[in-house]
């Protein structure tokens, strides 16, 4: 599950971008993002890649907002009614520097806060389409099993895309499920490093440097 994750232009620009993404001019850091708020993705709109934003949870057609997805497992996005039209000619990269996950204890445990260890993007696989009723684009971050060997403390984590297959993601031509199924393959950068951080993001009103700092105990 990921539900909540970090958009800091600052890290992310420590190292150069990958082909089909960049970010907006001048955006200010979201330490906290969290379910039913606006933050950036990139999508292809007229043949071309864009950064735009929308809003943090899945409401296709008319339906009823409080429905809203905000994870969608990676087994299920292709074939299913619901998700199977944004799927093929919807999806998005979700612009993140990092995200934060529980222990399976709890949230009353330290959770822990992940990221590029020299910074940099960590473009996490979405699916956008638009609601009727409020008149808003809005997005889920599709999640897949962890590999049993990985660093993470959850059963399921937010699918990570290898920047070889950004534009093969966007790309609104490819719409067969075959290779894009190849980019929801589980996947752990080389540089992934994690350290625990306080409960500041239980709060999803909280937005502050806080939230990423380190925790000892």
């Amino acid at each position: 599950m990921c539900t909540r994750y970090t958009f800091i232009p600052e890290s992310i620009r420590r190292n150069p971008l990958p082909p089909n993404i960049s970010l907006p001019d001048d955006p200010r850091p979201h330490y906290n993002v969290a379910p039913q708020q606006f933050a950036w993705v990139v999508r292809w709109r007229d043949g071309d890649p864009v950064c735009e934003k929308m809003q943090w949870g899945y409401v296709p057609g008319r339906m009823d907002p409080s429905r809203a997805q905000v994870n969608l497992r990676a087994e299920s996005v292709f074939g299913t009614l619901m998700f199977d039209e944004s799927a093929k000619h919807s999806r998005c990269v979700v612009l993140a520097s990092g995200w934060y996950e529980w222990p399976d204890k709890g949230r009353g445990t330290k959770p822990r806060y992940y990221y590029r260890s020299g910074g940099g993007l960590l473009g996490l696989a979405g699916l956008w389409t638009l609601n009727r009723t409020m008149g808003l684009d809005t997005y889920a971050i599709i999640s897949t099993a962890v590999n049993p060997t990985s660093t993470y403390v959850h059963n399921r984590t937010p699918v990570v895309l290898r920047e070889d297959l950004y534009g093969l993601w966007l790309n609104t031509a490819v719409i067969h499920e075959g290779p894009l199924a190849e980019a929801l393959r589980p996947y752990q950068p080389p540089d992934l490093a994690y350290h625990r951080v306080g409960t500041y993001i239980n709060d999803p009103t909280f937005d502050s440097e806080k939230c990423v700092e380190r925790v000892d105990h």
